[in-house]
């Protein structure tokens, strides 16, 4: 996905990407599809500073590419935080107001997991991702935690789509 996926402009992760350039959705030229979804994001943003503990163990030979590729999606994924609500929208680049996109529950808890983490592991800069996933974290709280009548909670507004099925 580093590879084939990466937008040079915005830093972030296109949603799918189709070697063949068969797909309905892919980008002729490119593959890769028209969005940058935010659970998308966030899953590979997670999968990557979860996979650094193991590389760290084994002393992987790719080890630090690893790092440099966190580093480069800590960045973008920095720059697209709703400044209004401190979370993040499901479709994570300039169509955040756009009809149909909204402000996501899970893609916003991935992005301050792997923030935190990150920073915890010491592979981001915590002078300059605390506080992005702490007011992220206090979004969160904010804009999905839902008090239940059962004195339980509810993590509200979560994905409802993100498929891509083949269509444009």
């Amino acid at each position: 996905m580093e590879e084939h996926a990466r937008d040079a402009k915005t830093g972030l992760l296109y949603h799918g990407y189709d070697e063949s350039l068969q797909q309905g959705w892919a980008d002729p030229q490119m593959g890769t599809s028209p969005s940058f979804w935010g659970c998308a994001v966030g899953w590979f943003f997670m999968a990557l500073v979860d996979i650094l503990d193991f590389s760290l163990k084994t002393r992987h030979a790719q080890r630090d590419d690893l790092v440099s590729i966190l580093q480069l999606l800590a960045v973008a994924v920095a720059k697209v935080q709703d400044l209004a609500t401190c979370v993040w929208w499901e479709v994570l680049d300039i169509q955040g107001r756009r009809q149909g996109n909204y402000l996501e529950s899970s893609a916003s808890c991935m992005l301050v997991y792997s923030l935190a983490k990150g920073v915890k592991r010491g592979y981001l800069s915590k002078r300059t991702y605390k506080d992005v996933y702490t007011r992220g974290f206090q979004g969160i709280q904010t804009q999905f935690v839902h008090a239940c009548s059962d004195g339980g909670v509810d993590l509200i507004s979560t994905v409802s789509v993100g498929g891509m099925c083949g269509s444009p």
